[in-house]
Order: C-alpha cells, then structure tokens, then sequence
C-alpha cells in the first residue's frame, strides 16, 4: 500500500502537472496511466500496480476535500471536483483543479482525474470565434448552448464566457449549477458581477430544483450545466423568454441535431409549442470537438450558428419537416459548419492532413 494520506495523491497529481498532463487513470492491478500529449503513459516514478487498498484510500482522500461528496455512497458513477490541499511551498502557484470521474467496474473502483486550470481560461485563449464574443456583449436575454460529446470542452467554452462578462465591469448576478464546480471566479471582478455556484450532490439535489431556486434569486445571468432532463430544458427556456441569458450545455454534435433533440424532448402534443418557444429564444448555438494538435495538446473545432431575428423568423415561418435541412444550410450559409471548422484548423496547420482526412471521412459517413 502506497497511498497513506492525502498527500501521496496530491504527490501523484503534481507529478502528473509536471509532464503536462491532461488526465490520470487509475484503478487496480495498474501503476497510475496519465495521458500527456494525447498519448497514454506511465506518471514517471510511479511504476508499482495499484492495489484495491490503494484505490479504497484514494478514493476516501478526494471525498474528502473541500469540493468532494461529503460521503463516499454506493458507488454507482460518481462526478466531483478535487482540489489538492494548500501547502506553504512558496513554488505552489496556482493550483489545478481536477474534475473526478469515479465507478465500479468488474476489477474494483476506477478513476479518473481531469487537469483543469485554476481559473478559466479567457475568451481569446481558447480562440473563441468573434460572433460569439459579439454575443456576449450585447445580449442580456436568450438561450445560448454549447454542445458536443463528453470531454470536448463544454464547460471550458462557457466558463470563458462567464469570465468575459464578469470582466466586462458589467453589474451582474451569474448562478451555475454545475456537476461538478469546475472552475472558479474568485479574483476576477467581483466588485460588478456577484456570482453564486451551487454543485450538484452538494449544495444541489437536481437541477430542476436548482433551476426553480435559481429565478427566485434575482438572476441576470443562469448555467446550467447540464440539459438532460425535459423539466430543466423546460424552465430554461422559460427563463430565456423572461429576461434573463440563459447559458446550457447538450450532448449533441451539431447544430441542427440540436434542436431536433431539444424537441424531441417533449410530448408529441407540445413539440409545435416547444419548437417555437425553442427558436424564439435561441441567440447562439456551437458545436464543438476537440482534435489532435499538431506537435502535441488538442484543438477545438467549432461549428456554430448565430440565431439573429431575420433567421429566428424564417426557422418560425418554415414547415417543421423542412426545419433541419434548413438548419443545416443556413449554418453553411451564416455560420461555420464542423467542416470549415476542421479545415480551417489545417489551413493554420494546427491539424495534420491525415486529421483533416479523417474527419472528412467522419462527416461524409454522419451525412449519408
């Protein structure tokens, strides 16, 4: 048994910040597998298996830090945030925050850990597309998503949205409902926007009840991290149409399969209101995947849509059934599809062209 204390996990972590490394596995029967530069690796000065006392330890010390579940359940999947604890060494700096993913599997319990910065990262950082930062600086009413599967850097995008209007000296009270609290704004301009976090599990039962609790707390601005879940969709939709900016995330992979999805959602009877509602409170939808950087690190590949009122009225006046070919040429047309989004990464040679191949391939096949 190598893990005693809580400071042997966070001796791994830092290992692994060292070597740059973006996710750590762990589990039995294994020495700790971090992924570093998009490849899967031994965490160098780690080379013993870890055993299932080791993982029952290691599991115990997350639960146990300030953004951890206050207890450690029935170990069905478990979603939490971890923060190393604060040592008095002068070198510190600022401390990764890591998103935890842990579960049972037939060897025992495995985890995971994703390195996240501290803070979140700015708009320009993460090379945000300029209609979206247009956006933010001139709606204070509406629906805005970013889509895409697990691990494609949702929270990331809205985060640096978030911090771009806490910045912006604008007099704000932004509530997230998150699972879990990935990044946090303290430091940044609080003194004009007040923001409250609530993580689900801790201070959230679901986000239906948070998103109740949440209108009744006089937002501007609601995160909700999660629409999973045909009540929460519901209420943000609702809290979008009543002045409020209303920022969401969906398992989805492009634009018009987003709001097929979203009305799909609700009862046959209530798909024509919900699919109005949906478009006349719609101000921004991207679509994102993250791709293999050339020389190392990942890249984002945005697809997105501006919803401007001449489009919001023409998607309004269109036959349901002709709703998502003309989603998908008005993307083409007003936006950037995931197409141009890859391509345009290889026109900067961020992409290798066999990346480039492979998402042609991939969009071809999602096409036929």
């Amino acid at each position: 048994m190598y893990y005693t204390s809580r400071a042997d996990l966070d001796a791994l972590l830092k290992a692994c910040d060292a070597a740059d490394a973006a996710d750590l596995h762990l589990g039995p029967s294994r020495p700790p597998i971090m992924r570093a530069q998009g490849r899967l690796q031994q965490v160098p000065g780690y080379p013993y298996d870890l055993t299932t006392a080791d993982m029952d330890l290691i599991l115990e010390f997350a639960c146990r830090s300030a953004t951890g579940p206050s207890s450690v359940q029935a170990l069905d999947d478990m979603d939490f945030a971890y923060l190393p604890a604060i040592t008095n060494d002068v070198n510190q700096g600022k401390l990764s925050v890591y998103r935890v993913n842990a579960g049972m599997t037939i060897e025992g319990i495995r985890m995971v850990f994703r390195r996240l910065p501290s803070e979140p990262p700015t708009l320009q950082q993460i090379a945000a597309p300029q209609p979206y930062i247009d956006i933010l600086d001139s709606q204070r009413q509406g629906l805005i998503l970013v889509t895409g599967p697990t691990g494609s850097g949702k929270s990331t995008t809205l985060a640096a949205g978030i911090r771009h209007l806490i910045e912006g000296n604008n007099s704000l009270h932004i509530i997230t409902l998150e699972n879990p609290v990935e990044y946090r704004y303290t430091g940044l301009n609080q003194d004009a926007a007040y923001v409250t976090q609530r993580e689900l599990g801790r201070s959230l039962k679901n986000f239906t009840i948070g998103m109740k609790s949440a209108l009744r707390q006089d937002p501007d601005i609601i995160l909700v991290g999660e629409m999973r879940d045909l009540e929460t969709m519901r209420m943000a939709m609702e809290a979008a149409e009543t002045g409020h900016l209303v920022f969401g995330t969906v398992h989805t992979t492009d634009v018009a399969a987003t709001i097929s999805r979203i009305v799909q959602m609700f009862p046959t009877e209530e798909q024509q209101a919900a699919r109005v509602q949906l478009l006349s409170s719609l101000r921004f939808i991207i679509a994102q995947q993250l791709l293999p950087k050339l020389g190392g690190g990942r890249v984002a590949a945005r697809e997105f849509l501006e919803f401007t009122p001449d489009l919001r009225k023409k998607l309004l006046e269109l036959n349901p059934a002709t709703l998502f070919n003309e989603l998908k040429d008005a993307t083409a047309l007003e936006g950037i599809t995931m197409m141009g989004a890859v391509r345009a990464n290889y026109d900067k040679g961020l992409i290798t062209p066999e990346e480039l191949r492979r998402w042609e391939l991939i969009l071809q096949e999602a096409t036929t």
